[in-house]
This record gives structure tokens, C-alpha cells and sequence, in this order.
């Protein structure tokens, strides 16, 4: 630990934990060399580097330009005229390929975590309800998830309640 003025630091760790081979084999990124090298391309070819990385996730509508800055008037852009869906790049894209039959969503409450949404179990809706409240929903979905569906609160200012109960009675 270093002192300065009174006040601990913790940012004095030196130690260097690396992961088991095992670990390191099986990653994305393979080593700490690996990284610097991905890191300095992305320094040095901004453009080239984040649009060969883009290229991973599925595109509605592919992109004009991977960057546009404006450094003069501090705006800066990435993919312009791009399209995606994140959601779907998070979930739905997985249910054709390799991941298929892996849980799609954990959730990592307190004392254990649980799966909550595997693939033979995923409903697609076509629209989640509006709320009163931007929160509400997530309360919501939230406590579904946690198991806590006694206490679900007022679900009446949803416009569509059925979404609400199709996933209650999925959780039961």
C-alpha cells in the first residue's frame, strides 16, 4: 500500500496473477502480447481496426463510413448510416448457431445465480408494453426473474398486461 497525505491507496498492487493455460487457450484474446498488438492496431488504424471488429456482430444495414470526426467542433460518429439491433446480436443470433443449447440468460442473484431463459423456453414478443414509468417494466422483469412474483406491484399501468403474465406464468 502507498500513503500520500493521510489517505490508503490500493493502487499500489504490483502482483501479476496470470490465468491457467487451460484458461488463456480457451480465450478470446490468447495473451497479454495478443492484446497489446489488437490494442496498438486500434491506435494506429482507428478505421480499420473497428471495422473488421464491427464485421462480428449481424448489421441491418451496413455502414457508409466506420468513423467520422470533427475534431473543430468535438463531433465525432462511428458506423454513420449503420443499422443493428442489440438485442439481437445478444440473443437471437445464437439461437441458430453453435450456442444454441447453452442457457441464454443468467441470472446472478443472491445466494446463487439461476438460468432463467433457455433456449427451448425463449418467447419472442412482437412489442414490450409502454409504461407510465421507464422503470417499471425493468422492476418488473427484474422480480420475475428473481423469483419474487407475489410481489409484483401495480401492473396496471402497462398497455399490455399479457406480456406480463405470459412471463409470469413462465416462472412458475
Amino acid at each position: 500500500m502507498a500513503y500520500e497525505k493521510g489517505i490508503i491507496s490500493m493502487m499500489g498492487e504490483q502482483r501479476i496473477f496470470p490465468p491457467s493455460v487451460e484458461l488463456s487457450q480457451q480465450a478470446h484474446i490468447k495473451s497479454t502480447e495478443e492484446y497489446r498488438a489488437l490494442y496498438r492496431e486500434s491506435i494506429d488504424d482507428p478505421e480499420g481496426f473497428w471495422g473488421r471488429v464491427a464485421e462480428e456482430v449481424k448489421w441491418f444495414q451496413k455502414w457508409d463510413r466506420v468513423m467520422a470526426d470533427d475534431f473543430a467542433h468535438a463531433r465525432h460518429a462511428w458506423f454513420v448510416g449503420g443499422k443493428l439491433n442489440a438485442a439481437y446480436n445478444c440473443l437471437d443470433r445464437h439461437l441458430a448457431g453453435a450456442h444454441k443449447d447453452k442457457a441464454a440468460i443468467k441470472w446472478e442473484g443472491e445466494p446463487e445465480g439461476e438460468t432463467i431463459a433457455i433456449p427451448d423456453h425463449i418467447q419472442f414478443v412482437t412489442v414490450i408494453s409502454r409504461t407510465i414509468q421507464g422503470k417499471t417494466m425493468r422492476r418488473i422483469l427484474r422480480k420475475i426473474a428473481e423469483g419474487d412474483i407475489k410481489d409484483l406491484g401495480d401492473t396496471s399501468t402497462l398497455a399490455d398486461r399479457s406480456v406480463v403474465d405470459s412471463l409470469f406464468e413462465g416462472r412458475r
